[in-house]
């Protein structure tokens, strides 16, 4: 059965998020060294976008689709310590498939994910979790976007 908006889980999709990120080029992601940072501020973008759509959603119908919402943002949010454990356990947990550890050091993880590949996942999915997930890569890229478009004082 194809997942929809009102029915689908954390893992669905993150493997379509993961392909919108492989269509924007962003195929790394750095767990550790001075990139981690700009990763955890790029998760945090990405929590923030998730809570303002869940935020967005009418409480009083739609319950099934509130409930999947309240799972991805409680999934994709910082832990105790400000760390974002559960999404890169999830991303992690994906290393027997789209995933690339660099064992032993583990400074990054890459997406080993063909570009016609996830076009094709992204052209399959439900036209309305593609564009949940397209639209949370968006705002998991902006932060880089951003910093690169302000112009040093």
């Amino acid at each position: 059965m194809k997942a929809t908006l009102k029915d689908f889980e954390v893992e669905q999709f993150l493997d379509l998020f993961l392909a919108a990120l492989v269509m924007r080029n962003k195929t790394t992601i750095w767990v550790k060294r001075e990139r981690a940072h700009e990763e955890r501020q790029r998760m945090h973008a990405l929590y923030t976008f998730v809570c303002a759509r869940f935020d967005a959603l009418p409480k009083d119908k739609n319950t099934d689709q509130v409930y999947a919402m309240v799972k991805l943002r409680n999934h994709l949010g910082p832990g105790l310590i400000g760390s974002f454990d559960e999404l890169l356990d999830s991303i992690r947990r994906k290393m027997t498939t789209i995933i690339d550890l660099n064992f032993p050091y583990c400074e990054s993880y890459s997406i080993e994910l063909h570009r016609v590949t996830a076009k094709c996942w992204l052209e399959q999915a439900d036209p309305e979790l593609r564009k949940l997930a397209e639209d949370a890569a968006d705002a998991y890229m902006a932060p880089l976007r951003e910093r690169a478009t302000q112009t040093p004082a």
